[in-house]
This record gives C-alpha cells, sequence and structure tokens, in this order.
C-alpha cells in the first residue's frame, strides 16, 4: 500500500521513528507494524500535527480503532 510509504517520509521527520510495514495474515488481516527507537519517541510522535492527520486518514481503512501493543527487540 503506497500510503505506508508516503506517511513513513512525513514520520521520518520526527526524532527515534525507525519505520512501518504493513503485513496481511492468511485470513486477510492486516497489521501495521511500527519501529522507534524507543518507547518515548512513539509518544511524543503521537504529540505531532502530522500524526493526528495520518490517524484521521488511517481510521478512513479501519472497521475499529487500532490496538497498540509494546515489543523490546530482544534478538536479531
Amino acid at each position: 500500500m503506497a500510503w505506508i510509504a508516503e506517511t513513513n517520509k512525513i514520520l521520518a521527520k520526527n526524532p527515534g521513528f525507525v519505520g512501518r510495514r504493513l503485513g496481511k495474515s492468511s485470513d486477510g488481516k492486516y497489521i501495521i507494524i511500527a519501529e522507534f527507537e524507543n518507547e518515548e519517541a512513539h509518544h511524543k510522535i503521537h504529540q505531532t500535527p502530522e500524526h493526528h492527520q495520518i490517524s484521521i486518514q488511517l481510521m478512513g481503512f479501519l472497521k475499529q480503532g487500532p490496538s497498540r501493543k509494546f515489543y523490546d527487540i530482544i534478538s536479531q
């Protein structure tokens, strides 16, 4: 989906933002995986006007609001 790539360019201007990827499961469900350097960067980006506009756009694609889970990378 081109929207992810376009909005990643906008969000990339924020310190601590690494990127987002879109995944689709075999049963047709989607997931957006957003990566940040730390949880603080995630919280800060949610306070920006750019993120607010992107969130409004995202809600046009969703049937219900997103659920957020935080994970720490323990191995690569």
